[in-house]
């Protein structure tokens, strides 16, 4: 017998028929599970029952349709697990979409079930299956972390920089033109396998207050409001958007496909190879990962993509000031900057770095 992690299931109440199913055959797998049918939250804030449950939990399995999208609860949820998330690794947040609808990009960054395509018995399986505890230190007592040593990962520089060094790497200069090595990108060569690492950002993690206000800017859309407080761990990112010259190395090296023609962006890679100094265009959200996954085998450091609060975070927030601006460059619109984030960035994760 398989023993499971003991876990919260968020949902949409709207959703409760559907959701009543699932929850079903997962107790029935005898997974520990905690399910709120009711509604516990009271105001603005997270019912005591639901804060301790969240805490106590070290899974949390999140219902995805459109109404839990909508959701403000679900959103708390989500962010409120995150948070604890950061601050102790050991714990697994498993999106799983049951309705018709988008994942986000912020849940879009985890490994999530697709039970749509998969349909309702082989979507209980996938879950089930990631629920497995595999590890002492997901007890249904609370998260107590067991000692163990981890992989050992670089320590980003306390200023901006290039990227650490990979382990047993020696330079290859020609990789990077004069343009971008005076902004910080170094190209290696490990083991025979060439890549380029961008100069990187250290952003110290702490309380941030995500989303938008209709008080302050009348232009938000209702799905960026309301505005709440999200703990975001210590990471660094990339200075740059990911630029032609990294990502031509993952496609020699064939751990990525060529970029395709965009909708609206008529360059092919072979226009794109003329200008290493640009961002890589016309990359899925599939190939940056893919990317970023072999920037880790590569340098056996923990490159990913950021989280959407990380993103948030390090655009919008002033540390200094303790304030979030409306925009990456202030409080007030500018048309040239629109188009100002074409690309893609990686981040470097540490310490108690959140997302992954």
């Amino acid at each position: 017998m398989s023993e499971y992690r003991p876990t919260f299931l968020s949902h949409a109440h709207a959703d409760n028929a559907l959701c009543d199913r699932y929850a079903a055959a997962l107790q029935a797998r005898g997974i520990p599970l905690w399910y709120d049918r009711g509604n516990a939250q009271t105001g603005h804030f997270l019912g005591d029952e639901i804060q301790r449950e969240l805490e106590r939990r070290s899974a949390c399995v999140v219902l995805l349709t459109q109404h839990a999208l909508d959701s403000f609860w679900v959103k708390l949820e989500t962010q409120t697990y995150l948070g604890l998330m950061a601050q102790d690794r050991a714990r697994l947040l498993l999106p799983v979409r049951i309705g018709p609808c988008d994942v986000p990009p912020l849940l879009n960054a985890f490994l999530w079930v697709d039970g749509l395509a998969l349909g309702f018995e082989a979507a209980i399986d996938a879950i089930a299956a990631a629920l497995v505890m595999r590890d002492a230190s997901a007890t249904s007592t609370g998260l107590t972390p067991q000692p163990h040593t981890p992989p050992q990962q670089p320590t980003p520089p306390a200023q901006p920089g290039p990227a650490s060094t990979p382990a047993g790497a020696t330079p290859a200069h020609h990789l990077t033109p004069m343009s971008l090595y005076s902004l910080g990108f170094r190209g290696w060569n490990v083991k025979g396998v060439e890549c380029v690492l961008p100069p990187i950002c250290p952003v110290p993690g702490g309380v941030f207050t995500m989303g938008s206000g209709k008080t302050r800017d009348k232009a938000v859309n209702d799905n960026e409001v309301p505005q709440y407080p999200v703990l975001v761990g210590d990471f660094s990112i990339g200075r740059h958007p990911v630029t032609v010259a990294e990502y031509a190395c993952a496609v020699r090296a064939k751990a990525v496909r060529e970029p395709l023609n965009g909708d609206n962006l008529k360059i092919n890679w072979d226009q794109q190879l003329q200008r290493l100094d640009h961002p890589a265009v016309c990359v899925s959200w599939h190939d940056a990962v893919a990317y970023a996954a072999w920037l880790v085998k590569v340098t056996g450091q923990p490159w990913r993509l950021p989280t959407e609060a990380e993103w948030e975070k390090m655009a919008r927030w002033d540390a200094q000031a303790g304030y979030a601006y409306r925009y990456p460059w202030g409080n007030y619109f500018r048309p040239d900057n629109r188009d100002g984030y074409v690309g893609f960035r990686l981040a470097l994760a540490v310490a108690a770095g959140a997302g992954s």
